[in-house]
């Protein structure tokens, strides 16, 4: 009838009106929007947490390393069941990439780290931009099959106690509307980072092979 006419006319002309509301928010929130500007090596060379220190932290911090990833994929793991270890996934502050040779599952303290780092990471950025972790909890049977491919692959990894997480420092996932290079990504990323080591809240070691910051909690 006429109101349903008129309720359509109406939404119709909100739509463009709404529209240029949004774009203007976004062209006056650019106006404190500036290039980041800093020495990426200046953070980076802190990042030198061997494995023998950050290996004390993971046992100290860690579950009982898991042998086959079947005990993980059923569900029934007393150590999910008692919240001892959680599963991670992608959300609105970074990206759990696709993973082949580990687990998305961590202690409830490398959660809370990597929320922390990631309000800190889009705090610099001021963006929404996400990084990625690439690699989570690995079992033995992980471990086995990574060495095929990766003799380097260390069989008593700190990956295995839930304790430790890969963070890339090449990919992200920028934001459409604030973007940013990725040297800008990388920095805001090593210096969110280093504060949250600074602040003793986990170890670092960059891994230049790999591109990514491992990271061990505390």
């Amino acid at each position: 009838g006429f109101n349903r006419f008129l309720t359509h006319t109406i939404l119709l002309q909100l739509i463009p009106i709404t529209a240029t509301v949004v774009l203007s928010l976004e062209v006056l929130d650019r106006r404190s929007y500036k290039p980041l500007v800093g020495n990426v090596n200046k953070y980076e060379k802190t990042f030198n947490d061997l494995q023998a220190v950050q290996k004390r932290s993971a046992l100290k911090n860690g579950v009982k390393p898991i042998e086959r990833r079947a005990e993980l994929s059923s569900g029934a793991n007393a150590l999910i069941a008692e919240d001892k270890l959680v599963a991670i996934s992608s959300n609105s502050g970074y990206i759990v990439r696709s993973l082949t040779y580990s687990m998305p599952y961590v202690v409830p303290k490398v959660e809370t780290l990597l929320e922390d780092l990631a309000e800190a990471f889009q705090k610099e950025t001021n963006s929404k931009a996400r990084f990625e972790v690439t690699s989570v909890l690995r079992t033995d049977e992980d471990i086995a099959k990574l060495k095929d491919v990766n003799g380097n692959a260390l069989k008593d990894s700190c990956h295995r106690y839930g304790t430790t997480i890969d963070v890339s420092y090449v990919h992200f996932n920028d934001d459409m509307f604030k973007p940013r290079s990725t040297s800008e990504l990388r920095l805001a990323l090593s210096k969110a980072l280093h504060g949250l080591r600074e602040s003793g809240r986990c170890y670092v070691k960059i891994e230049k092979k790999q591109c990514c910051y491992h990271i061990t909690v505390r």
